[in-house]
């Protein structure tokens, strides 16, 4: 399928040539690394991948680190699933080489959880219906330990959870006191198992958190007045250490995509058909306009920002100006992208599979899996995993398209799976967790 010509339109783009960097601030006397957003006294990375302006730092990831500690041992895990889509990127690519797991593919075994989940050192994170959140040895699936939410914050976790190595970020959603819906985010530091901090919202929580450098971004609702629509929507951040807000950029309607971060900017889409690229302090650099809402993460891959929204198009952006690469029509996709190799992956909700070449967005092959998907694409080495609204996860190869292995769960997912450890991790309907060996 040959890219369409440039239909959408970018609001706000910037000349070539990054913007300066604004200049750090005193930092406190703390161990942990500094966000890439940052408010009031704590320092600033530099936005858009700018020089800064008097230092003669290089482009790139500037990492200021507080105390003049070279590591604070809260880095990622760089072999884990960190999240939505495997982290801030949202690539949902896992760097790890697998085997194709062939006709036998079975679980090699399963826990009583229902949350999406996420890996990290070993450790596979998950949630019960209640919100309580577990951890899980990820070979064996031996319970580790379990960390409850307060009363007034059980509820259902619908989204991944989000990992560093110091903390895990839960967002639950319930019913509030006064009958409408409600959500908490909250953090739970992984060394004591003991809720550091929790924020209480006035809707439900859509937007799958992600922890940026210390900082949790997610997107929040919150009551303006009394009635059922008096709200505000913002995508938030806050400090992992302590829960003090480090980051707020408001929107006219609801925040349901996760963000998406190189370390120096976000991308976030929205309810209002736009999706955004924020700096420092919810700077708005540019908008992208589409014709249909964006819910989905869009997909960083390093050097493209690439976006689906409701109009049935998939985007390739310049991460710095968001002029279009490629603009294709490819159908309703309603469940993530993957990135794999030098494709970008996929599914309309009918079930066709769709490979396009980042460079160009031709279309490299498509599979037709003739059951619903809304729920997730996935990739590791050489294999693209998809998981069907019916509960099948199939198999298929990267370069082909062709169906290599498949499962076939008890329940549909509740989420996307996760990859890590040479396992496949997804949570289903029935209540449980499954781990596929790869």
């Amino acid at each position: 399928m040959a890219p369409k010509q440039r239909r959408r339109t970018s609001r706000g783009a910037r000349k070539a040539g990054p913007p300066p960097a604004p200049g750090p601030a005193a930092p406190r006397k703390t161990t942990q690394r500094i966000p890439v957003f940052t408010s009031g006294r704590r320092l600033l990375y530099a936005a858009l991948g700018a020089l800064v302006a008097t230092s003669g730092i290089a482009v790139g990831l500037i990492t200021l680190v507080r105390s003049g500690s070279a590591t604070t041992g809260c880095d990622p895990d760089a072999s884990g699933w960190n999240g939505a889509g495997a982290g801030p990127a949202n690539t949902a690519d896992a760097p790890s080489a697998i085997k194709d797991p062939g006709p036998t593919w079975a679980p090699q075994w399963s826990y009583a959880a229902t949350a999406p989940p996420a890996v990290a050192g070993g450790t596979v994170y998950t949630a019960t219906s209640t919100g309580t959140l577990v951890a899980l040895d990820a070979r064996t699936g031996a319970l580790q330990w379990t960390s409850d939410p307060q009363q007034n914050e059980q509820g259902q976790v619908a989204t991944p959870i989000a990992v560093d190595g110091c903390a895990a970020v839960v967002a639950t959603t319930y019913t509030g006191a006064d009958g409408q819906p409600a959500g908490t985010l909250r953090a739970i530091d992984l060394r004591t198992h003991q809720r550091r901090w929790g924020v209480p919202t006035a809707d439900e929580i859509f937007s799958a958190p992600q922890v940026v450098d210390g900082v949790a971004y997610a997107g929040l609702s919150f009551a303006t007045g009394t009635g059922s629509l008096d709200r505000t929507h913002v995508l938030d951040g806050y400090y992992l250490s302590d829960g003090t807000r480090a980051y707020r950029k408001s929107f006219s309607a609801a925040v349901t995509a996760s963000p998406t971060s190189d370390h120096q900017r976000i991308w976030i889409g929205d309810l209002d058909q736009n999706l955004y690229a924020l700096g420092p302090q919810g700077t708005q650099l540019w908008t992208y306009t589409t014709a249909g809402i964006v819910s989905l993460p869009a997909v960083y891959d390093g050097s493209s920002v690439i976006v689906a929204s409701a109009d049935h198009h998939v985007a390739s952006l310049d991460p710095g100006t968001g002029h279009e690469h490629w603009n294709v029509a490819v159908g309703d996709v309603q469940a993530a992208m993957a990135t794999s190799g030098d494709v970008v992956v996929v599914a309309e909700s009918n079930g066709t599979v769709h490979a396009l070449r980042r460079s160009d967005g031709t279309q490299a092959w498509t599979t037709p899996l003739h059951a619903q998907v809304t729920r997730g694409v996935v990739a590791a080495g050489d294999r693209i995993f998809v998981a069907d609204d019916g509960g099948t996860l199939h198999v298929l190869d990267r370069a082909t398209g062709v169906e290599t292995a498949r499962w076939t769960a008890p329940a549909p997912p509740t989420g996307p799976p996760a990859i890590a450890e040479n396992h496949l991790y997804v949570a289903c309907q029935d209540g449980r967790l499954y781990a596929l060996p790869l």
